[in-house]
C-alpha cells in the first residue's frame, strides 16, 4: 500500500513538472514570383504590431510572429490583403506579384481561414470593377 501511494505520488510530480506548452509564435514563410519589393510588411488594425520580412534573391520569405490571434494586413508593393493569424499557427504563402488577388494561396495550418479571406477580398474586388456605374456615383 505504501508503495502504491508512494509510485502514485511520484507520478504526479512527473506529470505537474511536464510543460504542455502552446506555441505563442506563428510561422509565415512562403514565395512571391515577381515581386516588386523585396519586402512584406504584416500589420494589424490599430499600428500596434507591424513586421518587416524581407524577400531574398529566390524570391523566398521566413519568418516568426510573435503575436496574439486577430486579423493582420500582408503588403507588398502595392499589393495587400488580409490574414488572420493565430498563434501556433505555420503558413506558407504562395502568389504572382503580376496577378497578387487572382494566386494568392496559403496552404499549412491556418489555411482554411486565410484561402476564404483571399477569395473574399478578389469577389469584393471583381464585384466592384464589374459594377460600371459604381465609379459614375459621388
Amino acid at each position: 500500500m505504501k508503495n502504491t501511494i508512494f509510485i502514485l505520488s511520484l507520478a504526479s510530480i512527473f506529470l505537474s513538472s511536464c510543460s504542455f506548452e502552446k506555441n505563442n509564435f506563428v510561422t509565415l514563410k512562403g514565395q512571391i514570383l515577381n515581386a516588386a519589393s523585396d519586402t512584406i510588411y504584416i500589420y494589424d488594425n490599430f499600428d500596434q504590431y507591424k513586421k518587416t520580412i524581407i524577400i531574398d534573391k529566390h524570391n523566398n520569405f521566413n519568418d516568426t510572429l510573435n503575436i496574439g490571434t486577430a486579423e493582420y494586413y500582408l503588403e507588398i508593393g502595392e499589393e495587400f490583403t488580409n490574414l488572420f493569424l493565430s498563434p501556433g499557427d505555420d503558413l506558407e504563402i504562395t502568389a504572382d506579384y503580376l496577378s497578387f488577388d487572382e494566386t494568392i494561396n496559403a496552404t499549412g495550418k491556418g489555411q482554411r481561414i486565410n484561402n476564404y479571406l483571399f477569395k473574399r477580398v478578389l469577389t469584393r474586388k471583381n464585384e466592384i470593377y464589374k459594377n460600371d456605374d459604381f465609379f459614375d456615383k459621388d
